[in-house]
């Protein structure tokens, strides 16, 4: 089963926010705490499907723009556009103002799709992306980076209850061969192969797992 780290986390294990996001504390704390409820983390996938600011890769060239803090002296004349739940949720936008001190022009809450469209017709110029989002490469979009660990971590997981790791050892031992194998860039391009190429989902993965040595072809 594939699960989202910071997920586990908060919403299994119900373990408090931590004042900056370390993902390495987070994934010991939920494997752990997983652990004891009898279910394991078996590899941790090497991407993360989260949250991100993102603005247009050409404006950020010509503002200098690469972490959120360099959005700082921007931030008042932006407006930006985010998915209802980020503009609200504790750990997203409030967390971002309060961490990095800066608020923007005007918060436009809107559903993913029309967010996206939005920051394409320069509606808006800042959104709240999603790190494997295709969108991002199709519409030239740089994500900033985190610099004060303000967003907690959305590291993909696949975990398994303890009882069927040990009746099937040998699913066990493909899928550990998984750990950190996929990075974000390369999860983005896989879902670009989905999304854009129209390809299937099942020749996708196994030309993936062949590439990367993992079976044989």
């Amino acid at each position: 089963m594939l699960n989202i780290l910071v997920l586990a986390y908060s919403q299994i294990l119900e373990e408090p926010a931590l004042e900056v996001w370390d993902p390495e504390v987070v994934y010991q704390k939920a494997e752990e705490g997983l652990k004891e409820d009898g279910v394991l983390v078996v590899s941790n996938l090497g991407f993360e499907d989260a949250y991100a600011l993102a603005v247009k890769k050409q404006w950020a060239e010509e503002n200098n723009v690469v972490t959120i803090s360099d959005l700082e002296t921007h931030a008042p004349d932006l407006i930006i556009g985010t998915d209802p739940e980020f503009a609200l949720r504790e750990d997203g936008l409030p967390r971002i103002s309060t961490l990095y001190g800066f608020e923007f022009k005007e918060v436009k809450p809107t559903v993913a799709t029309l967010m996206y469209e939005a920051i394409k017709l320069d509606e808006v110029a800042v959104i709240s992306a999603y790190t494997t989002d295709t969108r991002n490469e199709l519409f030239d979009l740089k994500i900033l980076e985190d610099d004060m660990n303000a967003l907690p971590p959305y590291d993909a997981i696949v975990v398994m209850s303890a009882e069927f790791a040990e009746a099937n050892p040998d699913a066990v031992i493909a899928l550990e061969k998984l750990d950190g194998q996929i990075d974000t860039e390369t999860m983005r391009g896989l879902n670009y192969q989905f999304d854009v190429d129209k390809r299937e989902a099942e020749d996708i993965a196994r030309d993936f797992l062949i590439e990367s040595g993992l079976i044989e072809g």
